[in-house]
């Protein structure tokens, strides 16, 4: 009697699984080619990641190696990492890395990747006047300091 009960449960799931497996490839039968394709393609590609805004004071500087640390008020460090597109500018004029100093206040935008940052754009120096909200204190720091 176990054996009959066993060989008709396993009939069943079978019939059912396989019916499912039928109704999903005439699902993907029926959807125009386009959408199918366009479907496929989304999933290829990888959406691209954000540039994401940073501020911190620069607690060393690497030239040779083409990057610096910044170091957070709560004492965490993050490594920032310079490449050729990187536009930086220091009291809004051209600059180079090798302008950049330790102690200096920093900001920009930055790609995220792990514990550390590609540098799409820094800003050497204090955020000028004309940067700062109505209430004349700079723009909350919390996001980016979430972020980093």
């Amino acid at each position: 009697m176990k054996k009959l009960l066993t060989f008709l449960t396993l009939s069943a799931l079978l019939l059912t699984a396989s019916d499912h497996a039928l109704s999903a490839e005439k699902e993907t039968a029926t959807k125009p080619a386009t959408e199918t394709k366009a479907a496929g393609d989304a999933a290829a590609k990888p959406a691209a990641p954000k540039p994401l805004p940073f501020q911190g004071t620069v607690d060393t500087v690497d030239a040779t190696a083409s990057h610096f640390i910044v170091k957070r008020k709560n004492g965490k460090t993050h490594t920032f990492i310079v490449t050729p597109e990187t536009v930086i500018t220091k009291d809004e004029k051209p600059a180079k890395l090798t302008d950049l100093t330790a102690g200096e206040a920093v900001r920009g935008t930055r790609l995220k990747s792990g514990d550390k940052s590609q540098v799409l754009k820094l800003m050497i120096g204090p955020k000028p006047a004309s940067e700062k909200d109505a209430s004349g204190k700079a723009k909350k720091e919390a996001a980016d300091e979430k972020d980093m």
